[in-house]
């Protein structure tokens, strides 16, 4: 009877042991978006500033051709503080945009806002963006 046992873990065991897993193809997906980006286009984009509604300075900074903050502020591609002009609050402008996706981020003392633009054939050329910084 032992030897009944000792054959039966055996044949589990090989049976086991010989067992291949197939490794199955993984197709990496395409990019829904190239990410391009950069200076020579026609796009303009003005970003207004503000907390809880009250216009506020901030310091503002665009990434090219990227969906996610670089590892500090010295790799935006363009930065410019907020200023006011007579009848309009705290802005900045980034002109002469190409089609392409941009990473924006907006900070003032502890106060930050980020987020992805897409500039594409059917985005406006010129637009306000308000962003609250939180």
């Amino acid at each position: 009877m032992r030897y009944v046992v000792y054959i039966a873990v055996g044949i589990a065991c090989f049976g086991f042991a010989s067992c291949k897993k197939d490794n199955p193809t993984v197709e990496q997906p395409l990019k829904a978006n190239p990410f391009e980006g950069g200076k020579g286009g026609s796009f303009s984009r003005a970003f207004f500033s503000g907390y809880n509604g009250v216009p506020i300075a901030a310091r503002m900074y665009l990434k090219y051709g990227d969906d996610k903050m670089p590892g500090d502020s010295t790799k935006f591609d363009e930065k410019h503080d907020a200023v006011r002009e007579p009848g309009f609050s705290y802005h900045a402008h980034f002109d002469g945009l190409t089609k392409g996706t941009y990473f924006f981020y907006a900070v003032s003392g502890v106060l930050q806002f980020d987020t992805v633009i897409v500039l594409t054939d059917s985005s406006e050329l010129s637009d306000n963006i308000v962003v609250e910084l939180n």
